[in-house]
């Protein structure tokens, strides 16, 4: 390949239509798993074709609206009917939570953030803070980053990030913060950037004690651990809160598709219903990501796969403690191993069968070969 510039900072070759089997690539006719799936969005693997094939026959059936034809459209809002049917059966899915349909895990963050002023606006107050916590990640737009880790604008980019965010550390939850002048509180379901480590119940508890005093809105940063990898296709559902919003992406649509949403309870759309909704892309609400996420939905009731979840995880810290290789951090079936000091995420899928075990002493092999261990 004569074109080195696709990726920014490394002008060199990449490679192009790797071989591959259904869980990561074949080299050298050895089967390699893809630890990362990813980062997480292919939770079946890559080859449920099924699900590819039912998206692309059932396009056909429907003219393609997009996010800006809801406010714009010459012929006033239009909608396909599967965004409505998977709204109402994310409805039932959740006991009265409505979606907004967006793109990316970042977008839909931005998505709930919005709901969140959008709310306090209407209850007639001016409420302009963030909070969240120093170790997270919620995504790379600007507004995305700002509620991050504090390391992904200076480091990579050197950019000032919106400032009326308050960052608190899991360790200090009673630094002395104004609460009623904060609009929400964004958490992630667990925090995965710099660990798998979950937060402890004085964590949700002070959580849960922020929202009931003083109405602040819980945000949940669900995108990295939805989608069933925790036995149940909402990872925040086995947590003790109670979100008022909560984003998801990534494994929704078995990631073959994409979509995000940003889901929020009757408490907020009673304060919003009556008021303009003004986010929109082109892709918003794409179709594809759509179908898509209701046929993964489908294939997760018809084959029962997260009622095999936990012997999954079980099955996996066996397979991965080996050679000594070590087990940092769990949660679901994503797991932070390591290996003198070097650390890597390992995410498993939730359909992973004896092939896929049989193949983790060859990948750890090359994992140590690549990174020199």
């Amino acid at each position: 390949m004569e074109y080195k510039g696709l990726i920014l900072g490394q002008q060199t070759d990449v490679s192009v239509d790797t071989e591959h089997w259904k869980f990561g690539t074949i080299k050298d006719g050895v089967k390699l798993i893809d630890n990362l799936l990813y980062y997480s969005a292919f939770s079946l693997g890559y080859d449920d074709h099924g699900i590819i094939d039912k998206v692309c026959t059932r396009m056909k059936g429907f003219k393609h609206e997009t996010g800006d034809s809801l406010f714009f459209g010459h012929s006033g809002p239009a909608v396909n009917s599967p965004h409505i049917d998977l709204a109402n059966r994310l409805y039932n899915m959740t006991d009265g939570y409505r979606p907004v349909f967006a793109l990316s895990g970042s977008d839909g963050v931005e998505v709930a953030i919005k709901l969140a002023f959008a709310y306090h606006q209407r209850c007639g107050n001016t409420r302009k803070k963030i909070v969240s916590f120093d170790d997270a990640y919620h995504g790379s737009t600007l507004l995305s980053m700002s509620v991050g880790d504090v390391h992904f604008q200076s480091a990579y980019y050197g950019m000032d990030p919106y400032q009326n965010v308050i960052k608190l550390s899991r360790n200090n939850l009673e630094q002395e913060v104004d609460w009623d002048d904060v609009a929400c509180i964004v958490v992630e379901t667990c925090p995965h950037d710099q660990d798998i480590s979950p937060y402890g119940y004085d964590v949700w508890n002070k959580v849960n004690e922020i929202q009931a005093k003083h109405d602040v809105l819980v945000i949940i940063d669900d995108v990295f651990m939805g989608g069933g990898k925790t036995g149940d296709f909402f990872g925040w559902s086995k947590q003790p809160v109670k979100p008022d919003l909560f984003v998801m992406g990534k494994a929704i649509t078995g990631g073959f598709f994409p979509l995000s949403m940003a889901m929020f309870n009757e408490k907020v759309h009673e304060k919003i219903k009556d008021g303009k909704w003004l986010h929109g892309h082109t892709y918003s609400m794409t179709l594809s990501g759509v179908l898509c996420m209701d046929e993964y939905l489908n294939v997760l009731e018809n084959y029962k796969y997260m009622d095999n979840v936990n012997n999954v995880i079980e099955l996996a810290r066996q397979n991965l403690s080996i050679d000594g290789w070590n087990i940092s951090g769990n949660f679901g079936t994503t797991f932070m191993i390591n290996k003198s000091d070097k650390h890597f995420r390992f995410i498993v899928p939730i359909n992973a069968d004896q092939e896929y075990f049989d193949a983790i002493p060859d990948t750890l092999k090359e994992m140590e070969k690549v990174h020199g261990l």
